[in-house]
This record gives structure tokens, sequence and C-alpha cells, in this order.
């Protein structure tokens, strides 16, 4: 959520300055990169989305694709090593192969729907029965890690072999998708599914001192949230699917004023939020509805901007309208006379 709050703010800063002069659009766009920057450093995954919002921050008076795609690459680059300096740089923070995290959760993938192993470690007849058949859900890789009772999978490969972290993890998940890509593509697909419809986690209330008791039970404010959220989860509004179609319908109504700075708003946030949300499609490890939040916020506000062009755009036509009407009288008045 702060990550999305950040971007969001920065998103807001270049829309008010997008008309203001050079001494004070410039610092502002330079907070509004730092708030971007902040929002990635947040939520790793953000960059492959964060070059759209980028774009839209440094040209937030009309969105131009072309200069979009050209700056992507570049910017994205420059924002991953711009993560490899604070996190391991400035920061000094421990590498915990969260990449190969993604790899457990796809070998556990592939091994299901190829009905073969593809873990580099062999398992007891059971360990295997269970690998292949009651282990995998396509919901989070949690699973394979800490979930009983499956947690043999990470307990074997990473304590009793010490392969998690080693070149055997990417080797195997190279070699497997090459030797399935369809169960590759299977597992990713019912991943994302189940992200995208399915009904997942959305508010926390256990009490994790005293499970499986709810926090908060004396509080009756809260107990009335919890019942609010419980009635409104099972409809589209706690489905990621639902934000990611309002944000392609906010870029198509968008994309008609690409010139104006609202529709600028519109395509950078939206633009930048689909792409956000697809990009679990291939890096996704779990299905918690609060990885959509930027979807969410997006969606809401480029909504509300992106109208703004169309009145803008009827004033600009009714004014039109009356000045030929009233051209037309004027020259009905001179053949009178």
């Amino acid at each position: 959520m702060l990550s999305s709050s950040c971007w969001l703010i920065a998103a807001g800063i270049a829309f008010i300055v997008a008309e203001r002069p050079s001494p004070i659009r410039i610092p502002a766009q330079l907070l509004a990169l730092a708030l971007l920057v902040l929002g990635v450093l947040l939520r790793l995954n953000a960059l492959l989305a964060a070059p759209i919002l980028a774009a839209y921050v440094i040209w937030p008076d009309r969105f131009a694709w072309r200069r979009t795609v050209l700056a992507y690459v570049p910017a994205g680059i420059t924002l991953f090593l711009g993560v490899q300096v604070v996190y391991y740089g400035v920061l000094g923070a421990t590498r915990q192969n969260a990449l190969q995290s993604i790899m457990i959760f796809d070998l556990g993938g592939i091994s299901h729907f190829a009905r073969e192993n593809q873990y580099p470690v062999e398992w007891s007849e059971v360990e295997n029965r269970q690998l292949l058949d009651s282990c995998y859900q396509p919901t989070e890789w949690d699973i394979y890690w800490r979930l009983e009772p499956c947690e043999f999978v990470m307990h074997k490969i990473e304590r009793e072999k010490g392969l998690f972290g080693t070149s055997a993890i990417p080797k195997a998940w190279l070699l497997a998708m090459a030797r399935h890509p369809i169960a590759y593509l299977e597992h990713r697909s019912a991943f994302m599914w189940n992200f995208l419809a399915g009904s997942n986690p959305t508010m926390w209330v256990a009490d994790i001192e005293h499970p499986p008791e709810r926090i908060f039970q004396d509080r009756p404010a809260f107990t009335a949230l919890v019942s609010l959220h419980d009635a409104l989860k099972p409809t589209p509004l706690f489905r990621a699917g639902s934000w990611l179609v309002l944000c392609l319908a906010v870029c198509w109504f968008g994309w008609r004023w690409a010139d104006t700075r609202e529709g600028a708003f519109a395509l950078g946030t939206c633009g930048s939020a689909v792409i956000y949300v697809l990009s679990y499609y291939p890096v996704g490890v779990a299905s918690d509805f609060r990885y959509a939040y930027w979807a969410v916020v997006a969606g809401l506000v480029g909504a509300v901007v992106a109208a703004a062009p169309s009145r803008s755009l009827q004033g600009e036509i009714e004014g039109r309208s009356g000045y030929c009407f009233g051209a037309a009288g004027s020259d009905a008045a001179v053949q009178d006379l």
C-alpha cells in the first residue's frame, strides 16, 4: 500500500505542475521521480511498470507512445541499477535469493502438470506422490516452504542438501521450462487466474499470539469493519481482475485524449497499473489482493481524471457551435440588408 501511495503522490505532483513554468515544474518533477524510485524499492516487480509512470512524470502535458517506448528500456535499466546500489551498496542488505523462490514455485507447478519431478533432488515414494498430486496449489510458494504437509520440499532442498541459493536451482528451472514449456504455461496461467479471479487473502484478522482467535474482538468499530469486509469480499470489488479491467477501460478511453494532461495522467497511471498486475504472471509467488492495490488506486483516480477531457471537449464543441451559429446569423442579416 505504501508503494502505491508513493506512486499516486508522484503522479499527482506531475499532474499539478504539467502546465506550470520550468522554475516550479522541474523541482516538482524531481520530487515525483524520487517518490517513484521509492515505490520501486518497496516492491521490486514494479520495475516492469515504473518506466511507464516515469515517462508520464517527465512529460506530463501529453502522452506520446513513441517516446515512452524508446525510454522504457533505458529507464528500466537505470531503475534496476539504482535498486542494486541502494539495497546492496548504501543499505548493505543481505541477499535472500528472492528470485529462487519463484523458481521453487515454478518447479513445483511444472512437476505437477508434467507428472514428473523437476527438482534437483530425489524424493521418497510418498513424498513424490504428494509432490505430483496434493501439494500443488496455484496460490503461493509458501506451500513448499513452511506449510504442512509439503514443507519437506524446502527442508530437503535448503537444509539437507544446501541447494537453495546455488546455481543448481536456476539450472533445474531452465531445464524444466525447456523440457515442459506447456506445463510451465499451465502452471503460470493457473496462478494468474487465481490471482485475478480467486477469493484471495484481503484483510488480516488472525491473532498471531493466540491462534485461531481474531484480533481486536473487544473493539466494536473493528468488528463492524470486519463485518463490512466479509459482506464485500465475495463481490468484484475484492477481485484483482476487476481493477485490471477498469484500468484497461481507462487506458482505452484516455487514449483519445493523449494530447491533454488529463489523458496523459490516465494513460501514465493506468498503463503502469496494467503492466504492474500482468507482471505477476511470470514472477508472482502469492495471490494476496494487496498485490493489486496500485491497480485499485490508479483505476479509481485515473477514471475520474480521464472524464475531464470529455467535458472540456464538449465545452469546446459548444463554443464552436455557438460561433458557427452566430456567423450564419450574421451572413443572413447581411443578405437581408
